[in-house]
């Protein structure tokens, strides 16, 4: 309609960071907002018609052979610029960019170990390491803490903040779709379009969390109090979605059945945490409800998922030990 209209942009050459540069300037020019950083992207009205798509085109060959500003700083902080930039995005396609950089990033098979540490830090943390430039300090730990946060209402809702009211547009456009998808022990109805893109980053938020946990417990001797971390981490989860994340975890594993790859990595992450953060054994030990889901993911596991099943009975077995 006239308010809106869809925009697909690929990466034809260059680094992902001067993609992002020229993605967000050829957005402001549709949208007809001056872009403060480039006086040479002329203003462009709202696109009315087809025949803006010529400028815009004109647009990207300019834009493409001009070197953009470099992103100043270590690795890490133009990391955190990176994922920030990508999942407070509106596109789908940066949010999904944003949080594969992350997982990247936390994993030890991807990534330096020293830099994996940091990634994993910057979540379990939500704050930044010491910056080079002091005054960028406040800067960084602001932007940590909203990808913390986002991640948190991805792991919790499934979702990312706002898809609620595009759901209900794309529900009042389609009512041809019976798909429906559990979260939170609730059966909700989504439509069809919508169902893969909420299981993909959940499956990539909770890959997050699975990575940052395996780096931290491959760096127990470096006197960092890894278990401090872990329960303001706790604390500051339940304060943003006011839904406790052991609550989450064991529904994870519970929707196993049908979501095996979300399961295992439940399963995964509780076993991490065993070792990392020794409270949470005693309080499986007393939920008979959490070890009859473990013994349900060990039932599915064994039928058609051995990673399922390993991840399942390697966390019954630390249970009762």
């Amino acid at each position: 309609d006239e308010n809106n209209f869809y925009v697909d942009i690929q990466r034809y050459r260059g680094d992902r960071l001067k993609y992002c540069n020229i993605f967000h300037r050829l957005l402001d020019a549709i949208k007809g907002v001056n872009h403060q950083q480039s006086e040479d992207v002329p203003m462009a009205a709202p696109m009315n018609h087809t025949d803006m798509i010529k400028d815009i085109q004109a647009v990207v060959e300019r834009l493409i052979p001009v070197e953009t500003q470099q992103m100043e700083g270590n690795v890490v902080e133009a990391v955190i610029h990176l994922v920030h930039t990508s999942l407070t995005s509106r596109c789908f396609v940066e949010r999904t960019a944003g949080l594969e950089c992350l997982v990247n990033f936390t994993d030890m098979r991807h990534t330096m170990v020293p830099a994996a540490r940091q990634g994993a830090l910057i979540f379990l943390r939500g704050q930044a390491p010491p910056a080079q430039k002091p005054e960028d300090q406040d800067d960084l730990n602001k932007k940590c803490q909203e990808i913390q946060q986002i991640i948190f209402k991805i792991l919790q809702h499934g979702e990312f903040e706002g898809d609620e009211t595009l759901r209900q547009h794309l529900d009042g456009v389609s009512k041809d779709y019976e798909c429906f998808m559990v979260q939170g022990g609730k059966r909700k109805r989504f439509p069809e379009q919508y169902e893969d893109a909420l299981s993909g980053s959940t499956q990539k938020a909770m890959t997050i969390f699975v990575n940052s946990l395996e780096v931290v417990s491959c760096d127990q001797g470096s006197g960092t109090k890894f278990e401090q971390v872990l329960q303001d981490f706790f604390i500051q989860c339940k304060q943003c979605t006011n839904t406790d994340l052991y609550s989450t975890l064991v529904d994870c594993i519970d929707q196993c059945d049908h979501q095996m790859a979300i399961g295992y990595l439940a399963c995964k992450a509780m076993r991490l945490l065993l070792s990392l953060f020794p409270p949470l054994k005693g309080q499986l030990q007393g939920d008979s409800r959490a070890r009859g889901c473990v013994e349900k993911a060990c039932q599915a596991g064994r039928s058609c998922h051995s990673l399922l099943e390993t991840e399942s009975k390697m966390l019954r077995d630390g249970i009762l030990t």
